[in-house]
């Protein structure tokens, strides 16, 4: 479990993590699933050679993969680059480097390709710097601040394929989701988050991450504390909520929300404060539609959902590495792992 704090000038508090929100609006819920006496295909992982040598590279903090026309683009945020490697994890070029000048990455939380360019997100300073798939710098997009929303930083980022829409997520806002123009004006709110934002006070976070799902025409929003996902339509509408029961992740939360009441007095900033009891990310199967996401806390596992949200399987971790996993991303038929040492593990999943 990690645990990250953001101090800033405000402040908010959250009441609960109640669903009750989500039923009303959602066309279908699947909260707490246990595995189903339905006979569902199950799956093992195997292991595929990916390797980096340490000579040549050493990542300080990994934190996003994806693979394009045989190329394979890692992030990694504490030395502000995107590493580009071929198949066999030869170092083919990098992309970006730290400061704040033009071309430059100022700890980037997130990147994403579409129309054979690469969008990165810088949380502080707001902003979105372009490069081309080789590597040059484009353009940079400046995001405008939602209204009454100065404390609220983006962290994750999705762009549709026509590459004229942008998709924000935040550490802390009233909203969960955000849609922008590509120039970087605001659109239009996408999913309410119904705590309220009181200042000052102590807060827990959005703890938000997303992913595209049914060919960019659903947005699936995963809460990494909750374990919640939220499937809705690119215009807002909520299609479905579903989870997993994991009774050590029940425990770890409730011990985490009765310690978070329990010191909510004599705040005078904002204290904000995300627990990563999932992997802040998933995986979308772009063939099957599954959907997948890696419990962090020990005995880590893998819980597989259908397209339509019913839980199909879970996989221990340990069945197929003896490696600690920090983060899990699906791209061109292969799965990535990021482990806790910052290695990079590849596997495909096969039937069995």
């Amino acid at each position: 479990m990690k645990k990250k704090e953001i101090l800033i000038a405000l402040v908010i508090f959250i009441s609960s993590f109640s669903l009750n929100y989500y039923r009303a609006d959602a066309q279908h819920i699947l909260i707490d699933q246990k595995i189903s006496h339905e006979q569902h295909p199950k799956y093992s992982f195997e292991i595929k050679e990916f390797h980096i040598s340490p000579e040549k590279i050493i990542f300080a903090m990994p934190i996003k993969i994806i693979k394009q026309s045989n190329k394979i683009y890692v992030l990694d945020q504490k030395l502000s680059r995107i590493f580009v490697f071929n198949e066999n994890g030869d170092l083919l070029y990098t992309i970006g480097q730290p400061g704040q000048g033009p071309g430059d990455l100022e700890y980037p939380q997130d990147f994403f390709i579409s129309e054979n360019k690469i969008y990165v997100i810088n949380s502080v300073a707001r902003r979105i710097d372009v490069f081309t798939v080789d590597g040059k710098f484009d353009n940079r997009i400046e995001l405008e601040n939602p209204p009454n929303a100065l404390f609220s930083f983006p962290n994750h980022l999705l762009v549709d394929d026509s590459g004229k829409t942008l998709y924000v997520t935040y550490n802390l806002n009233k909203y969960l989701i955000d849609s922008y123009t590509i120039n970087g004006k605001h659109k239009r709110h996408l999913l309410k988050r119904e705590e309220p934002i009181i200042i000052p006070g102590k807060n827990l976070g959005n703890s938000s991450v997303i992913q595209f799902a049914n060919k960019e025409k659903a947005i699936i929003h995963f809460n990494y504390f909750t374990g919640v996902f939220t499937d809705i339509s690119n215009d807002g509408e909520i299609k479905k909520i579903f989870s997993a029961y994991d009774e050590n992740h029940k425990k770890a939360q409730k011990k985490i929300l009765d310690s978070f009441d329990k010191q909510i007095s004599n705040i005078n900033n904002v204290k904000i404060e995300v627990f990563e009891l999932w992997a802040d990310s998933i995986a979308v199967d772009e063939k099957s539609g599954d959907v997948l996401a890696l419990l962090l806390i020990e005995p880590q596992k893998i819980y597989i959902f259908s397209g339509d949200g019913f839980l199909k399987q879970i996989i221990p971790v340990n069945n197929f590495t003896d490696k600690r996993l920090r983060r899990i991303y699906y791209s061109e038929n292969l799965y990535y792992f990021i482990t806790e040492q910052n290695e990079i593990i590849t596997a495909i999943r096969r039937e069995i």
